[in-house]
Formats: C-alpha cells, structure tokens, sequence
C-alpha cells in the first residue's frame, strides 16, 4: 500500500480500556473504500448529491479549465489548495490523487476528454463505505460567437455506520455536499467568465 494509505492504517488499542476510541471507529469504517466498479446492485443504500452550471465556453475548455482550477488548485471554497500526491498521467489525468483538507485523498480513476471525469476516494477519514463521484459536461449551445456548456457535478455514495450516525440518518451528507458543490461551480462560472475577458 501507498505511504499516505498507510497514515491511516492505525492499529486500534483497547489494553487501557478496553473501548475502541470514536477516532478509530470512524477510520475503521473508512479505510475500505467499495470500488466503483464493483457490482452496483449490492449496494442498497445508495445517497446522491449534484449540483450543476451552465458556463460561458466549450466543453474542451470547460474539461481543462475544471481539472486546472477547481481539481488542482482546489478554488471556489476559500479553503487550502489541495496537495497532489500522485500527478497521474499527463494526458489523461488518470491516476491523479489529490489530498484535500482534512486528509481526505480522491483519486481519478477515468476521463473522457471532453466529455467526463470520474473520480472516487482513494483514503481518508470521511465516513462511507462506496463512493463515486463525476464531473460531466454537455454542450448545450454552439452559438458562433459564444459556446455554452452545461457543467454538472455529482456524487454517490453509501455512508458507513459512523456516516449514518453523524450525518442525520445519512441525509445531512447530502445537503452539506450540495452546498459545497453550488458554491465550487458558481466561482468556477466566475473564473471561466475572467478567462474568456482575458482572450
């Protein structure tokens, strides 16, 4: 396994106690990342969050401009740019993990230039057992003098007994997630609009 799998692959101790800590719990129920790939139809508690924006480009600009800015560079939440681990491939961005705060690694696992990008957590303490996540982008005017892209971000998962407990049943997972998504994708509406003054 990865160095950075492993910060997170901590032996829980119950000598003193005899109890397993919250802390432990919650990276016990997080280490085991389902694969996306796995069969689909196992999974019965399925949870979903997407948020979408229409920008002022093509979807060829839109994919690079995403994986720049918002991938990369982690802008559109006032929080710390996230740390890449891993670059991937240089073309195809596959393989690319990024540590975002708290820990939390997400790695790409396809792309379809300009078409998607799918991703999925690679390691980190967030309280699922499945989790899949896509960038997808549709052309929805191809107007001479200005293309438009429909740009959408959306993610399933299943949380982990610790998820369900914390986040309300599982559903404060959701609500939280959609927030943050809106909010990424109306500054990176912004920073696409800045791009094409500059042009």
């Amino acid at each position: 396994s990865s160095a950075a799998s492993d910060v997170y692959k901590r032996q829980v101790s119950t000598q003193s106690t005899g109890k397993v800590p919250l802390t432990d719990l919650i990276l016990m129920n997080t280490e085991q990342v389902i694969h996306p790939t796995e069969n689909r139809e196992q999974k019965k508690s399925l949870y979903y969050s997407s948020a979408s924006v229409e920008v002022n480009c093509a979807p060829e600009e839109a994919f690079d401009l995403l994986y720049e800015h918002v991938w990369v560079k982690g802008e559109g939440f006032y929080a710390p740019a996230p740390k890449i681990a891993d670059p991937g491939d240089p073309v195809t961005h596959v393989g690319c993990t990024r540590v975002v705060p708290g820990g939390i690694g997400e790695k790409i696992l396809e792309t379809r230039r300009p078409h998607e990008i799918v991703y999925t957590l690679a390691f980190g303490p967030f309280p699922v057992t499945y989790h899949k996540g896509t960038f997808s982008f549709e052309q929805v005017s191809s107007a001479e003098r200005q293309s438009k892209t429909l740009v959408k971000w959306q993610i399933e998962f299943e949380p982990s007994y610790i998820g369900w407990l914390l986040c309300l049943g599982g559903y404060g997972l959701p609500v939280s997630l959609s927030f943050y998504f809106n909010t990424v994708l109306k500054n990176f509406s912004k920073t696409v609009d800045l791009k094409s003054a500059k042009k």
